[in-house]
C-alpha cells in the first residue's frame, strides 16, 4: 500500500508539472501572437497612412476639375478620366521629355559611378605620402553648401557657352563623382584583402584592370546604391535645368511639369474642353504620377542591392 501511494503521488506531481508547463506554453504562444498582431497592425496602419498621399494623387489625376474643387471633397471620382494622362503626355511632349531626362539622369550617373570608383580606389589601395591629407581635403568639401559655389560655376559655364546644353550636367560628374560617394566606396574598398590585389599585380595586371575586373565586381551592392541615388537625383533635378536650360526642346520631366502648370487651362469636364488661364490640377497630377512611376519600378527591382549596400557600409566602417 505504501509503494502504491508513493507511485500515485509521483504520478500526480508529474501530471501537475506537465499541466503547469502546458499552461506556460499556451501563455507564451498567446503572448507571442498578441505581440505579432500588434506589430503587424502598427505596420499596416503606418503603411496606410504613408499611402494616403499616393492614393489622393491617383484620385486627383482621374477627377474632373469640378470634382477637384467640390466641397465636401470627393475621395474618388464618379467617372475615372484616363484621358487626363494622355492629355498630359501630349501636352508636355512625353517622348522628348523622356529623352532629355534619361540624358540628364544616366549620363551623370555613369560618370559618378566610374569617377568615384577611380578616386576611391586610389585613396583605399594606392600608397602615397599625401594620400590621407588629400582624402581629408576631399571630405572637407562636404561641409561646403552647393549654393556657395553656384554663381562661379554658372559664370564658368556661361563663358564656355554651355548654357542651353547638357554639358553642365554631364562634364562635372566625370571629375570625382562627389565626396560622399568617394567616401562610401573607399570604406568598402579598404575591406578587400591586399593579398588578392597583390596576386593580380604579380600576374602583371595593371591597376585599372584590377579595379574594373576584381574590385568593382565585389562592390556591386555599394555601386548599386550610388547608382540609384545618383539616378534619382538626376531624374528629379529641377533647379539645374531651370537655371541652365531655356529652350523648350531641352526640358526634362521636372521642368516640363512646372511649365505645364502655366499652359493648361482650367476645365469643368476633364482634360479636354473648357477655357481659362489657371491651373488644371488633375492633368498636372497625372503628369507627376507618370514621371514618378519609373522610379518606383527601379527601386522595386534594386531594393535588394540598395538595402545590402547600406547594411554592408554600416558593418564595415
Amino acid at each position: 500500500m505504501t509503494t502504491t501511494t508513493a507511485e500515485e503521488r509521483l504520478r500526480s506531481r508529474s501530471a501537475e508539472r506537465l499541466a503547469i508547463i502546458a499552461r506556460f506554453r499556451r501563455r507564451a504562444v498567446i503572448a507571442q501572437t498578441v505581440r505579432l498582431t500588434l506589430a503587424y497592425g502598427i505596420l499596416v496602419l503606418v503603411s496606410c497612412v504613408t499611402l494616403v498621399p499616393l492614393y489622393w494623387a491617383l484620385a486627383t489625376s482621374l477627377k474632373s476639375y469640378k470634382e477637384i474643387v467640390a466641397y465636401p471633397p470627393v475621395f474618388w471620382p464618379k467617372e475615372a478620366l484616363w484621358s487626363n494622362y494622355t492629355f498630359a503626355m501630349g501636352k508636355m511632349n512625353f517622348l522628348r521629355s523622356l529623352r532629355n531626362t534619361l540624358i540628364l539622369a544616366l549620363g551623370p550617373t555613369f560618370g559618378t559611378v566610374i569617377s568615384a570608383s577611380l578616386v576611391a580606389y586610389g585613396f583605399a589601395k594606392l600608397r602615397s605620402p599625401i594620400r590621407d591629407g588629400l582624402f581629408i581635403f576631399v571630405l572637407s568639401t562636404m561641409m561646403l553648401p552647393g549654393f556657395v559655389t553656384f554663381i562661379p560655376v554658372f559664370v564658368m559655364y556661361y563663358r564656355l557657352h554651355w548654357t542651353n546644353t547638357f554639358f553642365p550636367f554631364l562634364v562635372g560628374s566625370w571629375f570625382g563623382g562627389g565626396a560622399w560617394n568617394i567616401f562610401l566606396l573607399r570604406q568598402f574598398f579598404r575591406t578587400i584583402p591586399d593579398d588578392l590585389l597583390d596576386s593580380a599585380r604579380v600576374d602583371g595586371a595593371p591597376e585599372l584592370r584590377i579595379l574594373f575586373q576584381i574590385v568593382m565586381p565585389l562592390a556591386k551592392p555599394i555601386l548599386a546604391t550610388i547608382f540609384l541615388f545618383s539616378f534619382m537625383g538626376g531624374w528629379n533635378d529641377y533647379f539645374g535645368p531651370y537655371i541652365y536650360l531655356t529652350k523648350k526642346e531641352l526640358y526634362p520631366f521636372a521642368l516640363a511639369i512646372y511649365k505645364l502648370r502655366f499652359e493648361i487651362p482650367v476645365t469643368t469636364a476633364g482634360a479636354t474642353g473648357g477655357s481659362g488661364a489657371s491651373v488644371s490640377e488633375n492633368v498636372v497630377m497625372a503628369a507627376s504620377l507618370l514621371v514618378s512611376a519609373p522610379l518606383l519600378v527601379l527601386f522595386f527591382f534594386t531594393q535588394r542591392y540598395f538595402i545590402e549596400g547600406i547594411t554592408i557600409t554600416g558593418m564595415r566602417g
